[in-house]
């Protein structure tokens, strides 16, 4: 049999199937020495991350290409089984996107106490179906991204509105002559 090999850090004579450490500790130890040589390997790592990342994404290229309809059935599916998740999620991402600083996330808890308090119905015209969250103050016009700034609208009333306080948005509706949505609610 040849030489006889020794732990990388403590010297100690290896035996059986032991490679380059004599313990756990020992392994700890050298992975901690590697982290804090002052940037020696650091190049070094940043060009394996960089080969690392490249083979990374060809692979994830290649699988979707590869099951790109099994996926998008699948996303399909998911979307059709969690529109109030994929609903939570698309505001989300536009309030983000709007780098909202008072942005608070809105759970799936929060937002079905939202359609309880809403009584599952819009809150400005009193129609059921499908609902959207509206911001009582808007995004834009520096309203909060949070619970307590979240209404259920329908996507009619919502897209209406717009930008704009509600007093704005009722003063724009008298101008134009077009039927009021709140009678519908207050007459409830």
């Amino acid at each position: 049999m040849g030489a006889s090999m020794s732990c990388a850090v403590c010297s100690s004579t290896l035996t059986g199937r032991q490679r380059a450490y004599c313990s756990r500790k020992c392994k700890a130890r050298a992975s901690q020495v590697r982290r804090n040589t002052g940037g020696r390997n650091a190049l070094r790592d940043r060009v394996r991350y960089v080969k690392e990342r490249t083979r990374r994404l060809a692979w994830q290229q290649r699988y979707y290409v590869e099951n790109r309809e099994e996926r998008t059935a699948y996303s399909a599916r998911w979307r059709a089984a969690n529109p109030e998740r994929r609903r939570l999620s698309n505001q989300k991402r536009r309030a983000l996107a709007r780098n909202n600083p008072g942005y608070v996330p809105v759970t799936l808890a929060e937002w079905r106490s939202i359609l309880r308090r809403a009584r599952k119905t819009c809150t400005y015209c009193g129609i059921d179906g499908p609902l959207t969250a509206d911001h009582v103050v808007p995004l834009c016009r520096g309203g909060r991204h949070a619970p307590a700034n979240l209404v259920a609208a329908c996507a009619s009333c919502n897209s209406k509105k717009q930008g704009r306080f509600l007093a704005e948005w009722k003063l724009e509706l008298r101008k134009r002559g077009d039927p009021y949505p709140f009678q519908a609610r207050i007459r409830r």
